[in-house]
């Protein structure tokens, strides 16, 4: 099971390359611009989420794979947006609970990725909204509900 786990968590959240190349895998987690290898291309967002992710990939883009300031920029953005949906609301989450225990530029910014996660899980468990055993499902509803494309 925790390979399963510690797999589905790399597939998931795949971080972003700075840019598709053509015929390399992605998948699209949601709307145009979230998942693994769906960086920069030209498609419009279809909402705030998907905007979030763009931001995202622009950020890598502009600063470098892997930087935690990116990370946390969109951690920040994914808690403040509004989300019109629970089905929209658990793909955020699963996104970035996933994208908190993924490692980048700083071990102090990791640090500060996996605070974030945490605190929010516990303020779920405290207020009765989840459990830390939610992570994992919601990464594997995520993963039901993706797209596999090829970059053309």
């Amino acid at each position: 099971m925790k390979h399963l786990i510690f797999l589905s968590l790399l597939v998931c959240l795949g971080v972003t390359t700075t840019s598709a190349q053509a015929g390399s895998p992605s998948l699209r987690l949601y709307g145009n611009w979230c998942g693994p290898g769906n960086a920069m291309n030209s498609a419009a967002p279809i909402d705030p989420l998907d905007n979030a992710c763009r931001q995202h990939d622009v950020c890598y883009a502009q600063n470098g794979f892997g930087k935690c300031g990116c990370d946390i920029g969109f951690m920040r953005q994914l808690r403040a947006l509004p989300y019109p949906t629970p089905q929209i609301q658990s793909h955020a989450r699963a996104m970035y609970d996933a994208l908190a225990v993924t490692p980048c530029d700083n071990p102090l910014g990791w640090a500060e990725k996996q605070s974030l996660m945490w605190t929010d899980i516990a303020t779920d468990t405290l207020n009765g909204r989840g459990s830390p055993l939610d992570v994992p499902l919601r990464w594997m509803k995520m993963l039901s509900l993706s797209t596999p494309t090829t970059n053309p």
